[in-house]
């Protein structure tokens, strides 16, 4: 690499964290030295070995390496898969299960494809095959009988895969071709999902579409507050990511403003027991304004 030429920011990052950590090792032992009595006339010979970039340098490089490291994962899972690894052995070496690993897969090959759509160009610099394999979800996933597939053989999930077959299915765990394999119910399931408000900027695009449709679809009755604004701050983070490049004003003007101007107009809030915006502070009572208090009310 020449002069001329921009360094990766990888590269930085990893000579900033790599260089604080020499630092901070060589600190260490000098400290550890100098508790013991033992000369440190060594480390005054060589003051740049405990010299080095500061620690918030090294976490914020530390946050580069990592977060670029995230980023080229995919490119192992794909040859994972095209391999015919399951993604179960893929979630095992990921550290989550078959679903989180498929789940993070498919979401950064999507944003490859947004990407690749707005900048054709860059298509060779993206290693994005527009052409390439795509995997549906898997019914159960399944350990191959072996680390590497025979010539031609798709990864277990293709969608050329042979479909879910009314046979069993004979050793090695595939069915004949043309045979279907059956499916069996396991019944009823109830699941929760939990939806923290607090932390909607944390989560990643597919679960916040996730969350906009269970808001949705909350079987709270119409006009509850808390559902309501549920819904609202998850809107609203949908938009924010929209304009991301813009940041826009979110909470001027509100579709409820008029509404809540009309009803001030005719009664007074009085909280009930409980800390501000408390669950139990919003259990509190409207009480209609006597007919002098309308000034009063005009004035707020």
């Amino acid at each position: 690499m020449t002069a001329s030429q921009p360094r990766h920011p990888f590269t930085i990052a990893w000579e900033t964290w790599q260089a604080w950590s020499d630092a901070e090792t060589m600190r260490t032992a000098r400290t550890r030295m100098a508790e013991r009595g033992e000369s440190l006339a060594v480390f005054d010979q060589h003051p740049e070995w405990t010299q080095g970039p500061g620690p918030l340098q090294a976490l914020a490089a530390n946050r580069e390496v990592v977060d670029q490291l995230v980023g080229w994962r995919w490119q192992a899972i794909r040859e994972a898969r095209e391999q015919g690894h399951s993604w179960a052995e893929i979630g095992t070496a990921l550290g989550m299960d078959a679903t989180q690993a498929r789940r993070a897969y498919l979401e950064r090959v999507e944003r490859q494809r947004l990407v690749h759509e707005a900048h054709p160009d860059l298509r060779h610099l993206l290693g994005y095959d527009p052409a390439g394999p795509s995997w549906p979800p898997p019914t159960t996933p399944t350990a191959p009988t072996s680390n590497a597939r025979p010539a031609g053989r798709r990864p277990s999930g293709d969608r050329r895969a042979g479909h879910p077959s009314s046979t069993a299915a004979p050793a090695g765990g595939r069915p004949p071709t043309g045979q279907r394999r059956r499916l069996i119910a396991v019944g009823k399931i109830q699941i929760t999902i939990e939806v923290d408000d607090a932390r909607l900027g944390n989560y990643q695009d597919a679960q916040l579409a996730m969350s906009w449709h269970l808001a949705q679809a909350n079987p709270a009755p119409h006009g509850d507050r808390a559902a309501g604004e549920l819904v609202e701050r998850i809107g609203r983070e949908i938009i924010r990511r929209w304009l991301q490049a813009t940041p826009p004003e979110l909470w001027r003007h509100q579709g409820r403003d008029h509404s809540w101007q009309q009803l001030r107009q005719l009664a007074t809030f009085t909280p009930g027991a409980g800390e501000v915006d408390s669950p139990a502070w919003h259990d509190g009572v409207w009480v209609p304004r006597a007919a002098g208090d309308q000034d009063e009310a005009d004035r707020q």
